[in-house]
């Protein structure tokens, strides 16, 4: 049988300054973010893909909207790409623990729905390289003066095995980053469990208290700070 009484981490105050509220018999301390910061870039990451799934069940359930179906797909391969991007991580000085790491565990179509999500996003999307999606007149009338400048989007909205495809594709991601994100918290935990502190570690995890609560303190304050 475990001896819960072994596991006494000496960090007893919560988020607010006062005591931590028990949970399954253990208590909460805040590890500072060089220790954790592959679960922290991942659980971005899963919120990210969460948020893909979410667009693209919106796009199935309303597809033909036109202009709507134009921005929620521009906003689903926005978000999809940012978990392969080098982007900031969590961890000072060190890469982004995206979901690059996951691209092997694809099989072929899905690594092709991948391309083809990264290649929208890079060339029609975020950056105009490719204008073959877009058709754009300048018409003037007979006499020589101004009439309209027409613009029309082809093939830049995404058709319903698009959106599919992309989302079947983030929760097969997903569902690799969730496996790795609690694979990391198993190392941690038994890294830390039935251990103390040192003096040193205990003012890296004091600090990264501190510098949470001011993050949540100036994020829920107003302009005048009240």
């Amino acid at each position: 049988m475990t001896d819960k009484a072994a596991w006494s981490p000496p960090m007893m105050v919560g988020i607010d300054g006062g005591p931590l509220t028990p949970l399954d018999d253990l208590h909460r301390f805040r590890l500072p973010a060089d220790q954790t910061y592959p679960i922290l870039d991942l659980q971005t990451c899963i919120s990210d893909l969460d948020t893909v799934i979410a667009i693209g069940e919106v796009l199935e359930e309303q597809a033909g909207a036109g202009t709507l179906d134009f921005g929620l797909w521009h906003a689903l391969v926005i978000t999809y790409g940012r978990g392969f991007q080098d982007g900031k991580s969590f961890g000072v000085g060190k890469p982004l623990a995206g979901l690059r790491q996951f691209l092997p565990s694809l099989d072929a179509d899905q690594r092709q729905h991948h391309d083809h999500l990264l290649r929208t996003r890079n060339r029609q999307v975020a950056h105009t390289v490719d204008k073959g999606g877009a058709a754009i007149t300048v018409a003037f009338h007979a006499d020589g003066s101004f009439a309209a400048v027409d613009s029309f989007h082809v093939g830049q909205s995404a058709s319903t095995a698009d959106v599919e495809d992309a989302v079947c594709l983030a929760r097969t991601l997903r569902e690799l980053a969730w496996t790795e994100r609690g694979r990391l918290i198993d190392l941690l935990e038994e890294r830390w469990r039935g251990r103390s502190l040192s003096s040193e570690e205990l003012a890296a995890a004091a600090k990264a208290r501190t510098d949470f609560v001011a993050e949540v303190r100036a994020s829920t304050d107003g302009p005048d700070g009240s």
